[in-house]
């Protein structure tokens, strides 16, 4: 009933979820792994692939470094799907997608929906657990890539965009909002699992969820049911602090910093925090350009001594 896909780059982590997922998904099954150490696909590429091979109605698209800890879980997320009528099931989403580029959990916003165990640096382990309406199934706009099921039906009238989406960032929201915008996405909250790693920030993540929010931008901001207005102004401010922040950390180019600053300062023009953005920005590009000078500087007296 259910087909299990998994992009993996590692041997060992692949063996401990195959047995794991055959010791508890409870369905009959089948998964379906592409060794992406050898292949080295993008995400979606590999995932399609994947799934064109798939031969049951339901697809699980799940990194290997997770572990399922809900006995007969294929039993549950069949449940799932038949009593919501959903295209998209995960264990991470939001309630809302902005209009800026952003990921799929806003902080502080009151608008994540979520439930999974998260393994810790230090090796201990923390329920992640928002869900505000006490709902077995909360309706989302967007799934994190760590688990997503679909129907056979959702994926192959949506696919994932191996087009434009050529690493490993952005599938799972570019993905959800394909499938959002024809129908229900939802988290449940019926099965627990695992994840072992972080998600992480750096200029390829900046420039795909740039990419995703200029492909979808006559769409955005999309909000699920019971999302205020109000609601989705703080996710907006929220998430412009957030993006800021990783845009300096990573040194982005520094236009693309001054744009998202501006538009933060016209939501906010009173915050102080603009002009520590704006301060940051000048004192990144000037050490930026400094050590670059440096660099040359060094360059030519070696070709000198030569």
């Amino acid at each position: 009933m259910i087909s299990v896909i998994i992009c993996s780059v590692s041997k060992s982590l692949r063996e401990q979820i195959l047995i794991n997922i055959n010791e508890t998904i409870g369905v009959e099954h089948e998964v379906i792994i592409i060794e992406n150490e050898v292949y080295k696909y993008p995400i979606a590429k590999a995932y399609n692939i994947g799934a064109q091979k798939a031969k049951y109605p339901y697809l699980c698209f799940s990194h290997e470094d997770i572990k399922f800890h809900t006995q007969a879980w294929g039993k549950v997320l069949i449940n799932d799907f038949l009593s919501s009528g959903a295209r998209l099931i995960g264990v991470l989403g939001c309630a809302a997608k902005v209009n800026n580029p952003s990921s799929v959990h806003l902080a502080n916003s009151g608008l994540n929906r979520q439930n999974h165990l998260q393994r810790q640096r230090d090796n201990s382990v923390s329920l992640v657990y928002e869900n505000p309406y006490k709902e077995t199934l909360a309706e989302v706009c967007t799934l994190d890539g760590m688990f997503i099921a679909a129907t056979k039906s959702a994926w192959a009238e949506t696919k994932f965009s191996e087009d434009y989406l050529h690493g490993f960032h952005g599938y799972d929201i570019d993905f959800s909002i394909k499938n959002f915008v024809l129908g229900k996405v939802v988290v449940t909250y019926n099965l627990l699992l695992e994840h072992f790693s972080f998600g992480s920030f750096n200029k390829g993540w900046v420039d795909t969820q740039r990419i995703i929010t200029e492909k979808w931008k006559d769409k955005l901001p999309l909000l699920a049911p019971k999302v205020s207005q109000e609601q989705e102004d703080k996710a907006e401010t929220l998430n412009l602090k957030d993006l800021i922040a990783i845009l300096i950390d990573t040194d982005y180019n520094p236009l693309i910093q001054l744009k998202y600053i501006w538009r933060h300062f016209k939501r906010t023009p009173f915050e102080k925090v603009n002009l520590y953005y704006l301060r940051r920005v000048i004192l990144r590009n000037k050490l930026n350009n400094a050590l670059k000078n440096i660099a040359k500087t060094n360059h030519k007296n070696d070709l000198t001594v030569q």
